[in-house]
């Protein structure tokens, strides 16, 4: 009998695509004794990329419960609709986000997830992707967020607030980031499983298969300890990971096969019956004229639902000033970042630009 019960609409939230390939946290939910650094590796097009993220002295590495509270805070960034990389928030609103308990043992989890994503540093190598350009970074450090402040409060009350890093956040707005279907997200079980679907749903994005080499998988992707060399062990940790996949019908098959060279290669499925990548209820565009500026700003490499969101907040006659100004903005690295920025903020308009209005004026007074 099928079930003919309405479906809900899924809750979306977004993901940073450097963030997708590279482990940001701890797969258990404490260090060992002395460890203070992560160190990932991989290959891309012969190019050798470094991924290195080190903790503070007193709260550590992030650890594997962190993980969920960053995509809590992008989720809640994405509601706020990428206005400011200061989010006010209320911590009660971001535990029934991540389906955690309300109880105070959570509370004190979640502001140590936050002190521990603030005194995280990360430095990459050959490897952070900067939007449309593309821009492959030699060597650059940057942290998760630069300020946050818990406030106890009432439920309703939004007094508490977390600030990106500046990178971080440029990154997002350049359009850096991909849908994440949040309801799976925060219902896989165990920690792997979570980190895997965040690496595959992008991967999957344009395919129904995909393959990854099993040991860089395991050890450079996912954060599995290197003391499981063998093979067998590795398919042993992602065993209960792609059986809850099967399960909830994320996967219809996950394959192992040997190469001649002796490498394991792990190709996974995606089932047919469910679209993976889930596209979320688009906002909604306004008609010309704002679309000619929709269209200008997606073609200098914003994204298109942050350019509707602008034309829908600001005023037409701010996005009109800073499309003609940015040709006269000199040693910008990231044109589209550099934009949402100028819109939002209102940049003040180059010298070339005011004369010429001023000019303009004067004639028509004249007139």
């Amino acid at each position: 009998m099928k079930d003919d019960q309405p479906k809900t609409k899924p809750l979306i939230g977004k993901d940073e695509l450097n963030l997708c390939e590279c482990p940001l946290t701890l797969l258990t939910d404490s260090a060992e004794k002395g460890q203070k650094t992560l160190e990932f590796t991989d290959k891309q097009n012969d190019i050798i990329r470094h991924w290195t993220i080190t903790g503070s002295d007193k709260y550590g590495l992030p650890c594997a419960y962190d993980e969920p509270v960053y995509i809590a805070m992008l989720a809640l960034t994405k509601i706020d609709k990428f206005k400011s990389r200061k989010v006010y928030f209320n911590p009660y609103e971001m535990l029934k986000l991540m389906k955690w308990p309300t109880s105070g043992k959570y509370y004190t989890r979640l502001e140590l997830a936050l002190k521990r994503l603030h005194g995280v540093s990360i430095y990459v190598d050959y490897l952070w992707d900067r939007g449309e350009f593309k821009r492959r970074i030699q060597g650059e450090g940057f942290h998760i967020i630069d300020k946050f402040i818990i406030i106890k409060g009432k439920k309703s009350i939004k007094n508490s607030y977390y600030q990106w890093d500046e990178d971080i956040f440029e990154s997002f707005l350049s359009g850096n980031i991909k849908n994440l279907d949040l309801d799976t997200y925060f219902s896989l079980s165990t920690a792997i499983s979570r980190r895997f679907f965040r690496l595959w749903d992008k991967r999957l994005y344009k395919n129904d298969c995909i393959s990854f080499d099993l040991q860089e998988l395991c050890h450079e992707k996912l954060g599995i300890s290197r003391n499981l060399k063998y093979p067998s062990l590795l398919k042993q940790a992602l065993k209960p990971t792609l059986k809850e996949y099967i399960e909830k019908k994320l996967l219809s098959s996950a394959v192992y096969r040997k190469t001649k060279g002796g490498r394991w290669i792990l190709t996974v499925k995606k089932h047919k019956e469910e679209s993976v990548q889930i596209q979320p209820p688009a906002e909604e565009e306004p008609t010309t004229p704002k679309c000619s500026l929709i269209n200008q700003m997606v073609s200098i490499g914003v994204a298109r639902a942050v350019a509707v969101s602008l034309v829908n907040r600001i005023d037409s006659e701010i996005i009109e000033s800073q499309l003609e100004a940015l040709p006269y903005r000199k040693n910008i690295d990231d044109k589209p970042a550099f934009l949402v920025r100028a819109i939002q903020e209102n940049y003040p308009l180059p010298e070339q630009i005011q004369k010429r209005r001023a000019a303009k004026k004067r004639e028509e007074e004249e007139s």
